[in-house]
């Protein structure tokens, strides 16, 4: 028994000079960049439940770690990256189920797509202030993360980077980021707060919503809010897709009458929604715009039935839509026809039926 501790100090200083440090057993493989000048990770051996990547490995650097280079590893519960590593390919941390913190070092360029994709107990996720990029679905699904501090060095931020990171309850978006995909933000359940770094040139923030810097573009609603009512202005000319998807508190929605579509799955999956207002300025209706909205029972349109009628609405995901009880827009009740017909008004700001 007593030579146990030095059994495992010999066993840890072979792990340094062989370079690696991986508590839990195994090894790390490397593989020589084609000039020589550096190492890249390409896979490990055994069970590593903590794992801190060294910054050189037979005098070179350690630069980047290949793609699935850790994929499915569900012993690994931490993970420590050297400032000599400039780059994560794709799925590298993909589907390690327990890993629950990572600290990225300040060399680290670029977090390739679907890098930490389905990591569901991460908790802790520190960047270093060289990156640049968050990859695509970067971060897909890591449902127990519950903030990230999104370094002033990122310029770009891809499609679905935190897409369905439920814990999510705020995000702040720093001064030099340039480019924010498509559904970056979506789904994230808990999101009550995004915020934008005053200094962007290209983004800001609205009482805790995404739009562009003009204040033209709603591009992504925090559906973790409890309001129960939104209303989109007549300034706003454009909401993009799956914007408000997921919101589970909107029982209504008003949509202005500058807005001309109402993009794919914009407002599925809101679950309390119970009616919405159609502005007169829609002429588009894409797929899954209202699928699942399983209460929704009141649509009022601000035009006139022959004006909903060239309003091209598409089927496919509708049904919410379509099934629902639509009103057309009458002001004054002497003007309302004499046709059995469904129609609205205002009382007091709120829709109302004749």
């Amino acid at each position: 028994m007593k030579r146990k501790p030095m059994l495992i100090l010999v066993v840890v200083v072979l792990a340094l000079v062989a370079g690696y440090f991986l508590i839990g057993g195994g090894s790390l493989a490397y593989e020589l960049s084609p000039d020589e000048t550096y190492y890249s990770v390409t896979g490990y051996n055994g069970n590593p439940r903590h794992l801190e990547i060294p910054s050189e490995y037979k005098g070179k650097p350690v630069a980047g770690i290949f793609n699935n280079a850790f994929k499915g590893c569900d012993s690994l519960k931490s993970v420590v990256l050297p400032d000599s590593m400039d780059h994560i390919t794709y799925s590298a941390f993909r589907e390690c189920t327990s890993l629950e913190s990572v600290t990225i070092g300040n060399g680290v360029k670029s977090i390739d797509k679907t890098v930490f994709y389905k990591c569901a107990s991460l908790t802790s996720v520190t960047m270093g202030n060289s990156l640049l990029s968050i990859g695509e679905s970067a971060f897909w699904e890591c449902e127990s993360l519950t903030n990230v501090a999104i370094p002033d060095s990122v310029q770009n931020i891809d499609n679905s980077a935190f897409f369905g990171c439920d814990s999510l309850t705020s995000i702040v978006i720093p001064g030099g980021v340039k480019s924010i995909g498509d559904h970056a933000f979506n789904h994230c359940d808990a999101l009550t707060s995004i915020e934008v770094n005053e200094n962007n040139e290209n983004y800001k923030s609205i009482d805790g919503d995404l739009y562009t810097k003009n204040g033209k573009t709603l591009i992504q609603y925090a559906i973790g809010k409890t309001a129960t009512t939104y209303a989109i202005s007549n300034s706003i000319t454009r909401v993009m897709p799956n914007a408000f998807q997921g919101s589970a508190s909107l029982t209504s929605v008003v949509i202005g009458d500058n807005i001309e579509s109402i993009g794919e799955a914009t407002f599925s999956d809101c679950s309390s929604l119970t009616s919405v207002v159609i502005g007169r300025g829609v002429k588009l209706i894409d797929i899954f715009a209202f699928s699942d909205c399983k209460v929704l029972n009141k649509v009022y349109y601000k035009g006139s039935a022959s004006d909903w009628n060239k309003v091209k609405v598409y089927s496919w995901g509708n049904a919410s839509l379509t099934d629902a009880t639509r009103y057309y827009y009458i002001e004054n009740e002497q003007d309302l026809p004499n046709d059995g017909g469904n129609y609205w008004h205002y009382v007091d700001g709120e829709p109302t039926a004749w």
